[in-house]
């Protein structure tokens, strides 16, 4: 009833932790393979309570029990990389074991309803499951080099981010292999290794879960950091903390360039209904460090306003250009990145102190004088 009781706690743990990820309002890439990792975490904890009462089934609980140690690998590489932390090759290598765990899955179900034992099929999934096991083990090492990688830069909360991880992670893996080994006999050794797997997993997910929360949901404690660097060195802020201040500055400045490039090349301003988290998205970076490069590097109270003033420049081109003069003031607008009329006006008279149609007036009034002028009779 214990063994049962620790499944069962491990699938509503899981479910749980994935219905989390479904609430987040902004999602980046370390929520969704955080939700597919405690969604292959809940398959094998079904397929470990039904058991041989599921019958064929097990092997379809156990197909979707695909993005266990390499979906893991992916979250801990979204949690503490901030660039290029989840490309197309480590989707590849990752769904590659899926794949491999997925055939694996699918000979079993294969000789299940085969009326006759099939013995080249039955030798040939246990080489496979051989492979699956050592690439496996090698996902599980990637996994504790990401909280390894850069610990000893690491510095305040992301160095205690890192310490906490690698003490769960670390903990579990150690308790799942030694702990077993010297459980007793190998009926004994099979069942607590099941027991200590599902109890590791499920500290594994919260432990996450939290540093998840703690790394994106939070913004950044700069005075904690001051006081930590204050702790080397009392009533004086330690050199080296002001070597980390002047990398950060140098890495917002360097991210001020990359919105700078994508709004002006890529004429990303003129996208209705802009929002920070577009941009965000796009670079791959936290919505907060977007809202702060702006607030640091651009002459402009808030986002809204840069946006409304790249736009109304834009505006004012399309306004002055004489093959735009049928042009309605709505199509000027929505050109210039406005999603109506209303706003567009609205925002053109706040900067210019003139309507979008006046200013076309204006601007046509201007550049017809100096023609008058030169044919007009000389007295």
């Amino acid at each position: 009833m214990e063994f049962l009781s620790v499944h069962t706690a491990m699938l509503v743990v899981a479910v749980l932790m994935l219905l989390l990820q479904l609430f987040v309002r902004q999602k980046r890439s370390v929520h969704i393979v955080f939700a597919i990792f405690c969604g292959s975490i809940a398959m094998m904890a079904a397929k470990q309570i039904g058991d041989e009462q599921l019958g064929i089934y097990r092997y379809v609980l156990g197909m979707g029990a695909c993005a266990t140690c390499n979906g893991f690998w992916l979250v801990a590489r979204a949690l503490f990389r901030d660039k290029n932390a989840i490309s197309n090759k480590h989707i590849l290598a990752a769904g590659g074991l899926g794949l491999l765990l997925i055939v694996g899955q699918s000979m079993g179900l294969a000789q299940s309803l085969s009326q006759s034992e099939i013995i080249t099929l039955q030798k040939s999934r246990v080489a496979l499951y051989e492979v699956v096991n050592l690439l496996s083990s090698c996902m599980l090492v990637l996994g504790a080099w990401e909280g390894f990688r850069g610990i000893t830069k690491a510095k305040g909360n992301k160095f205690w981010q890192r310490v906490i991880f690698l003490s769960s992670y670390c903990s579990g893996l150690l308790i799942c292999t030694v702990a077993v080994k010297i459980s007793g006999s190998p009926e004994a050794n099979a069942e607590l290794g099941e027991q200590l797997a599902s109890i590791c997993a499920i500290q594994i997910m919260i432990v996450t879960q939290l540093l998840i929360y703690w790394r994106f949901h939070q913004k950044p404690d700069y005075n904690q950091d001051i006081a930590h660097s204050s702790l080397d060195q009392s009533n004086s802020i330690s050199t080296e903390y002001i070597e980390n201040k002047v990398a950060e500055n140098t890495t917002e400045q360097a991210l001020a360039k990359q919105i700078q490039r994508v709004l002006e090349q890529q004429n990303m301003y003129l996208q209705p209904n802009l929002k920070v988290a577009d941009i965000a998205r796009h670079l791959n970076v936290s919505e907060y460090r977007i809202s702060r490069a702006f607030r640091h590097h651009f002459n402009a109270r808030n986002f809204n306003q840069f946006i409304n003033d790249m736009r109304i420049k834009h505006a004012k081109v399309l306004l002055e250009d004489p093959k735009n003069t049928q042009w309605p003031i709505l199509v000027v607008g929505l050109e210039s990145g406005f999603a109506s009329v209303g706003p567009f006006t609205r925002a053109f008279k706040s900067i210019c102190n003139m309507t979008p149609n006046q200013y076309r007036q204006f601007h046509q009034s201007a550049t017809k004088q100096p023609i008058t002028n030169v044919i007009s009779p000389q007295h």
